[in-house]
């Protein structure tokens, strides 16, 4: 007999990253942004690995993948207001083309994340194995087509704030965005 996708180790060890980052948005407040961007410091490289070990499987027929926007902007303007001043950041999308830098944000990113993740890990224990299929297919697609990018794009700006600007050693800054 073989093992069901959603039983793979692969699968459950994306879970158990995809809950560590969760519970961890869930908990913010609990944090100053400093100490918040450092835990996510961790946690984002595990969840980058974890979607990336994702069994590739065939698009299921029927897909729910629910997103309530009145969430999603209740979470955004949560991060908003605590990691201001730090979560506007410049970015070019496509390091290949030659474009102008466009304005990223962490608090954006963050919700996208926990909001194309968390769905899944709510209703997970009681779907049945098509519905589990079809949550782990979103998972990896959405990681390959839209969160990833928001993954990376955040490791970038939290790497930035805390190794080059050292700001756990600055909070509240004196002066921000820096100059230069």
């Amino acid at each position: 007999m073989s093992q069901r996708v959603t039983e793979k180790l692969a699968v459950i060890r994306f879970r158990e990253v995809a809950r560590d980052f969760c519970a961890l948005v869930d908990d913010h407040l609990s944090y100053s942004a400093p100490a918040f961007l450092r835990r996510l410091q961790t946690v984002l490289p595990n969840l980058s690995s974890a979607a990336l070990a994702l069994p590739a499987i065939k698009r299921p027929g029927e897909l729910d993948n629910p997103h309530h926007y009145s969430g999603w902007k209740r979470l955004f303007d949560a991060l908003s207001e605590q990691l201001a001043p730090y979560t506007i950041y410049r970015e070019v999308f496509d390091p290949y083309k030659a474009e102008e830098p466009v304005n990223g944000s962490l608090a954006d990113d963050l919700a996208d994340l926990y909001w194309d993740i968390g769905p899944g890990l709510s209703r997970w224990d009681a779907a049945d194995p098509a519905t589990r299929r079809g949550i782990v297919w979103n998972w990896r697609f959405g990681y390959e087509s839209h969160w990833g990018q928001h993954l990376v794009d955040a490791m970038r700006a939290i790497h930035t704030l805390l190794c080059v600007h050292h700001i756990e050693h600055q909070h509240p800054p004196t002066k921000w965005p820096p100059s230069g």
